[in-house]
């Protein structure tokens, strides 16, 4: 088990903080992670893991602001609120989204984000892809995703995996033209998407098709 609270980290030669092959539980509370080299937070479980992120700040990573990448045997428990995440991305290398997750090979994931805010300098606000027969759940709830240059929120579940994902009360403007929200899954992979009471300027659902925009209804419940 892993605790990091109150504690500057910055101007790190490589990642803010980085942890593989973790197992238990990761706590990082009230932290600001500044200027690091490659990422803020990264991390590449290949068991259980419990994620407990609140009140961090994450500003001018070079990379992307947090980062997961599991396989095969993880299995994610992910509770995170209070992110604020500002000027990912700040080596202008077409890379650098706010969030960065990555589920593959049967790996599980549980996931909620509460009152985050990310500003991105490259990259996209907050993207997501489920692949080869992951099994994902993510909620989203009273977020702030702005100044995407690429997206505001992509959520992609590919190959035969299986995703929920429910946004509530979100706001993703200011991103690029035409790109606020997006999701779509591949040809074998199943999603159920539910929204409700977000703001975007643009909703899309499709395989990250430019020419086939989709207004979809925010559910009243």
């Amino acid at each position: 088990n892993v605790t990091v609270r109150n504690v500057l980290i910055s101007n790190s030669g490589g990642h803010g903080i980085a942890l593989a092959d973790n197992l238990g539980s990761l706590r990082i509370e009230n932290t600001t992670i500044a200027n690091a080299s490659a990422r803020g937070i990264t991390l590449q479980p290949t068991g259980a893991l419990n994620v407990f992120l609140t009140n961090n700040v994450i500003t001018s990573p070079r990379n992307d602001g947090i980062a997961l990448s599991a396989n095969g045997a993880a299995n994610v428990n992910w509770t995170e609120s209070g992110t604020r995440l500002t000027s990912t991305g700040a080596a202008g290398l077409g890379q650098g989204d706010g969030w960065f997750f990555d589920i593959n090979n049967t790996a599980v994931l549980n996931a909620t984000h509460t009152n985050c805010t990310s500003n991105v300098t490259n990259g996209v606000g907050y993207e997501f892809n489920a692949n080869t027969n992951s099994n994902v759940t993510v909620v989203m709830v009273g977020c702030n995703i702005t100044g995407g240059p690429d997206r505001g929120v992509i959520f992609n579940a590919n190959d035969s995996s299986f995703s929920k994902a429910r946004f509530t009360n979100n706001t993703f403007t200011g991103n690029s033209a035409g790109f606020g929200f997006e999701a779509g899954p591949s040809t074998f992979a199943t999603m159920c998407l539910r929204m409700n009471g977000n703001t975007a300027d643009t909703y899309r659902l499709g395989q990250n098709n430019p020419a086939a925009p989709f207004k979809i209804e925010n559910f009243g419940n």
